[in-house]
């Protein structure tokens, strides 16, 4: 009865594993679609999207729990709200990445 257990806890981690990164994948295509479109607020759509999954994604070491986190805290957004919580998260991204530093010193 263990065994059977354990085997049926195992099949359900990975049913739902495998349903996560199908999710990921179309969430990414998803991104893609919205980053080439002909609509400015498509793009910056698709920006927010990818970078505000980029930082979350940094600040964690698992795809799954993460990802679902993401798509309940911030895909649920308005679109107009994910746009201007993108903008924050490509700021953190660059400062994150010490690319703002530079950039500043640059023009200053």
């Amino acid at each position: 009865m263990k065994l059977f257990i354990i085997l049926s806890l195992l099949v359900s981690i990975n049913v739902y594993s495998a349903e996560c990164d199908t999710d990921y994948v179309k969430h990414n295509y998803l991104v893609i679609q919205l980053l080439t479109s002909n609509s400015d607020t498509s793009k910056s759509l698709g920006a927010s999207q990818r970078d505000c999954l980029a930082l979350t994604m940094q600040e964690s070491e698992s795809l799954c729990p993460t990802f679902r986190q993401f798509e309940k805290k911030f895909l649920t957004l308005p679109e107009e709200v994910q746009i201007t919580k993108g903008k924050v998260c490509f700021k953190k991204m660059l400062e994150i990445n010490g690319i703002l530093g530079n950039i500043y010193a640059l023009y200053h």
